[in-house]
């Protein structure tokens, strides 16, 4: 699901395995050019202990807007 609240928009994974994991792109793109992001997604079992969500990602390439 892909959530757009003014001028931001943000990707939700409701539920994910393993199996999803990959690198993701995101492109914007406007009148003055685009510009694109990446980021690896890794998605690991859960552990017996409930608290954890089991999603771990690396967004260090990403920039602020």
């Amino acid at each position: 699901m892909v959530l757009f609240v003014e001028e931001i928009c943000t990707l939700v994974i409701s539920e994910a395995f393993p199996e999803d994991g990959g690198l993701f792109c995101c492109t914007a793109s406007n009148s003055y050019g685009s510009v694109s992001s990446t980021a690896q997604l890794t998605v690991t079992p859960a552990a017996e202990d409930s608290s954890s969500n089991g999603l771990s990602g690396d967004s260090s390439g990403l920039e602020d807007a």
